[in-house]
């Protein structure tokens, strides 16, 4: 039995845009560290210069980055390097689901808020289990409670 998570990406209004499930790995140590190079990557913006290739152009973009990275890219946890896989062999570890849906097992429940324009996204991981809430801070580059 895996650890399974759910992934909340919500627009700049603080909408659900989409819901994103995995099967296995769904852990503070796996999918929140990826989640966190996702968020890392850059800052979502309004508007971007064509030259930029590290800003996300709002929420969506930001969204399909996650979904496409997360079903192409297995990271090893030990070494935490990352080895690209065909999306259509990821043995369904990683899948949208309707928004809105919850209590399908999930130890991990993250949310990946919009932080303003120029800023980095917010990352919260909850664990359902222990009842903690944590948030990625950027500027300390860690986990917090």
């Amino acid at each position: 039995m895996g650890t399974r998570s759910i992934t909340v990406v919500e627009n700049e209004e603080g909408q659900e845009l989409c819901r994103i499930y995995r099967q296995f790995d769904g852990y503070l140590t796996v999918m929140g560290e990826e989640l966190k190079d996702i968020v890392m990557r850059g800052p979502v913006v309004g508007m971007k210069d064509i030259r930029d290739r590290e800003s996300y152009l709002g929420m969506g973009s930001l969204a399909a980055s996650a979904v496409a990275q997360l079903k192409t890219y297995i990271r090893d946890p030990a070494t935490g390097h990352r080895e690209w896989k065909s999306p259509a062999f990821d043995d369904n570890r990683i899948q949208l689901i309707p928004l809105g849906i919850h209590d399908i097992g999930e130890e991990w429940i993250y949310t990946i808020s919009y932080g303003g324009d120029g800023e980095y996204a917010q990352l919260f991981a909850y664990d359902t289990y222990g009842k903690e809430r944590w948030e990625w801070d950027a500027e300390e580059q860690d986990w917090v409670q």
